[in-house]
């Protein structure tokens, strides 16, 4: 994978480590949202965007010796990639040797292309394609190619050395120089993710001695304004909740206009991307159960005061 990592084209480099994992994932989140309103907003701007493609090798470790929520917020970022992307233009391209629907995670219904080189299991074949077929090919870069367009066709991969590709991504250096053209925006480890307008999603906090229920879902409400997509599962585990309780809350940020409706098992998008968004009824709401909303530049980060928080 590293042989790629000199290629001028790259919008970001090549990502080693789950950290980086997270931080991309983000920002990809946010370049969709971003593109999804420029298209409604300025459609000749978003024509000329370049495609992203997103390619994730062994994808089911990912996923390995991670925490719960890390986990979780992995799984709804790439499916909501998944949903979404393609109307950003960005693509992703998920490669596993061992793919289960156990591993891999995330609802593949949304994958409309899939190849499958042959797979040591019959149940391999069927997780990639939806059918058996794949564990029948002979090797040697035989493949099966499924598409929206085209029945299941079985076509012929061709092998590259390492001294061939080598050779072949100094010929792209030379022909296309080292002008990356897009880049795509990943926050540092201090910076705090943002909405479609690049504004903080930030408030600083002062608990007061109110209803718990109301400062329940004033904690629920500033943790999803940081959050592109939220799920019932993502607030069980953050605020350990039990589901019937999750669940509730969930349907109250849908009356509040926090989320939006749920769609099959998807993440619910969050629909503001700024405090500035938010009715002022419900800031009012907020101020009441100790959050006082300032300029983002004097603000402490939501993550500091909701350690605070989780761990009274």
């Amino acid at each position: 994978m590293l042989v790629f990592e000199k290629l001028p084209h790259l919008s970001c480099p090549i990502v080693q480590n789950r950290t980086m994992t997270a931080r991309t994932l983000n920002a990809l989140i946010s370049e969709m949202k971003r593109r999804i309103t420029l298209e409604h907003s300025n459609i000749l701007e978003f024509l000329l965007l370049p495609r992203l493609v997103v390619v994730i090798d062994e994808f089911p470790a990912l996923f390995l010796g991670i925490e719960k929520t890390e986990k979780q917020f992995i799984i709804d970022s790439i499916s909501s990639l998944l949903q979404r992307g393609r109307h950003a233009k960005i693509h992703l391209v998920l490669a596993a040797q061992n793919p289960t629907f156990q591993n891999m995670k995330v609802d593949l219904g949304n994958i409309t292309a899939r190849i499958a080189f042959k797979c040591a299991k019959k149940n391999f074949s069927e997780v990639i394609l939806g059918e058996g077929g794949a564990e029948n090919l002979s090797g040697q870069g035989e493949m099966l190619l499924k598409s929206p367009t085209h029945d299941l066709q079985r076509i012929q991969g061709v092998y590259a050395t390492e001294s061939e590709l080598a050779r072949l991504i100094k010929r792209i250096i030379r022909q296309y120089g080292k002008d990356k053209g897009f880049s795509l925006k990943i926050p540092d480890a201090q910076t705090e993710p943002t909405g479609i307008s690049g504004e903080k999603l930030t408030c600083s906090v002062v608990r007061k001695g109110l209803s718990k229920e109301d400062q329940l879902l004033a904690d629920v409400i500033v943790w999803a304004l940081r959050l592109d997509t939220i799920s019932v599962n993502m607030l069980m585990t953050t605020f350990h909740l039990g589901w019937n309780k999750a669940a509730k809350l969930i349907q109250r940020l849908e009356e509040l206009e926090i989320v939006d409706g749920l769609k099959g098992k998807c993440p619910r998008e969050v629909i503001p991307s700024t405090l500035e968004e938010i009715p002022d009824e419900l800031v009012q709401f907020l101020e009441a159960n100790g959050y006082e909303p300032r300029s983002y530049a004097e603000n402490k980060v939501v993550e500091d005061f909701l350690k605070d928080i989780l761990s009274e």
